[in-house]
């Protein structure tokens, strides 16, 4: 994941806008595979830019910026070692509310806990 981000972003800075898409939408489908949402909100980050640059598409934008900051606000481990991820997706016309729960165990992070709402 680290890689994914490095590239994206090099490719944002660069302004290659179509290999950057690329590979943001790769990282961000990989991190919802395997649950690395703590990248995510970098991810959302560099895909605004590169809609921004594209063709100004405002609205979209901010409801991607206002969801990384959303998710990264709320990003934390607790006093059990827990790593809790809140975050909340603005979509229309309800919201989509969720939480995740990691441990780390030997060299990995592993879920033990998730839920979800729509509000």
């Amino acid at each position: 994941m680290v890689a994914r981000l490095t590239v994206s972003r090099v490719l944002v800075e660069l302004c290659e806008l179509e290999a950057a898409s690329q590979q943001i939408e790769r990282g961000l489908r990989i991190a919802d595979t395997i649950g690395a949402n703590r990248f995510k909100p970098f991810l959302m980050i560099f895909l605004a830019r590169v809609q921004l640059a594209q063709n100004g598409r405002q609205k979209e934008i901010v409801e991607l910026m206002e969801n990384a900051l959303q998710i990264s606000r709320e990003t934390n481990i607790n006093e059990n070692g827990v790593l809790v991820i809140v975050g909340t997706y603005l979509t229309n016309p309800k919201q989509f509310n969720f939480r995740q729960k990691y441990i780390y165990e030997g060299l990995s992070w592993k879920m033990i806990g998730y839920s979800a709402k729509v509000e």
